[in-house]
């Protein structure tokens, strides 16, 4: 066991995940995204869980992501989220998953490679409502869906989009989106054969008129909680409390003491301002701590906060202890989680990093080993 070690609370995720479930309509299915290992949590886990708790299919966002469940033993329909080359499609048909498409996509030799495997592709029309990333323009998306028919191997699901500014940062861009992808809808013959997602975790807390067929949550899962509009402040209050569900802890391994004047780690760019104690962890930006918290990061020791001293290594990291101290080598230290009165959150470490949570999660490396356990 490693002296560093990351701590996966189930009951934290089941609860999200029951939360979210009661949330959405008896008729709109729930679709768990566990891209990236379940953004670090455990992907075949996360996975059981929602299928445990009644979601009705999953989401990932590269075929290998979909060949573990399916080695894992998961039935349930897969969705891909990530466009694929001509050499995938291979792999999309033996792991049997639902396949993203655009006028980007070679539709003939996906329609050869579905002949090849005796199968038909099941695949989404992705379609950019606003986001500018994949897909076919939302008001071309009734020709695109002319021009496949053609294609005898090949058959639409659905329909899916992904909004960009949900997370906080433009109601009306949202409203846009949402605006655009309506008006594609309205526009597509039979419209009862399709299904049709557009909610994202943000979507799906803010906008319950996104929720068309299904629902796409992610971040909620495990705990993070996007930031609102002021115009949904009143739905806001409503919503169910999500539970962190990752917990980061680690030890001093040393202490010493450093004089008034000396400097701290690579580059000096901390430098005592009078004789200083200082106490080293062994994690660093190769587990995934990331390198912007030099001389930004905070940790708990003893239910206090102390911050991070000079640039952090790639396997350590020093912490200013102050001019006195009573903390000794072996004392836990807590970089994600609840000490004493205190807690640092994914979130706090997202905003010092001036980033987004998702991102801390999924880069907190497999070097660090897991214990999934129960937080309460």
């Amino acid at each position: 066991m490693r002296t560093t070690y990351l701590k996966i609370y189930q009951d934290a995720l089941r609860h999200n995940l029951r939360a979210i479930r009661a949330l959405v309509p008896k008729q709109t299915e729930t679709v768990a995204v566990v891209k990236a290992n379940a953004y670090g949590y455990g992907a075949v886990l996360v996975a059981g869980m929602a299928m445990e708790e009644g979601y009705e299919a999953l989401a990932v966002a590269v075929t290998g992501e979909a060949r573990q469940l399916r080695d894992a033993g998961f039935k349930c329909p897969i969705y891909l989220l990530g466009l694929l080359m001509p050499d995938e499609y291979e792999d999309a048909f033996e792991t049997d998953s639902i396949i993203p498409i655009c006028e980007s996509t070679n539709l003939k030799l996906l329609d050869e490679t579905a002949a090849r495997f005796g199968k038909t592709a099941s695949v989404m029309v992705a379609v950019d409502s606003g986001m500018n990333r994949i897909g076919v323009q939302a008001e071309d998306v009734p020709a695109f869906l002319e021009a496949i028919k053609k294609y005898t191997n090949i058959t639409v699901h659905g329909f899916f989009t992904h909004y960009a500014c949900a997370d906080g940062e433009s109601h009306e861009h949202v409203k846009h989106q949402m605006h655009r992808f309506e008006s594609m809808v309205r526009r597509i013959p039979n419209p009862e054969r399709y299904i049709f997602t557009a909610a994202n975790s943000s979507t799906t807390l803010y906008f319950p008129e996104s929720y068309y067929d299904a629902v796409r949550p992610g971040q909620i899962i495990y705990g993070y909680m996007p930031e609102g509009h002021p115009e949904t402040q009143e739905r806001a209050e409503k919503l169910p409390k999500f539970e962190s569900a990752l917990g980061l802890f680690s030890r001093v391994v040393h202490i010493h003491k450093v004089k008034a004047g000396d400097t701290v780690g690579y580059g000096a760019t901390y430098k005592c301002s009078e004789d200083m104690w200082i106490g080293t962890v062994p994690i660093g930006y190769a587990d995934g701590y990331p390198r912007c918290l030099s001389n930004r990061g905070e940790v708990l020791i003893g239910g206090r906060r102390y911050k991070v001293a000079g640039r952090v290594c790639m396997d350590q990291i020093m912490i200013e202890l102050g001019y006195e101290t009573d903390i000794k080598v072996g004392d836990e230290v807590v970089l994600i989680g609840k000490q004493g009165n205190d807690e640092i959150t994914v979130s706090d470490i997202a905003r010092l990093a001036d980033t987004h949570p998702d991102e801390i999660s999924c880069q907190l490396t497999q070097r660090i080993p897991r214990i999934y356990c129960n937080k309460y």
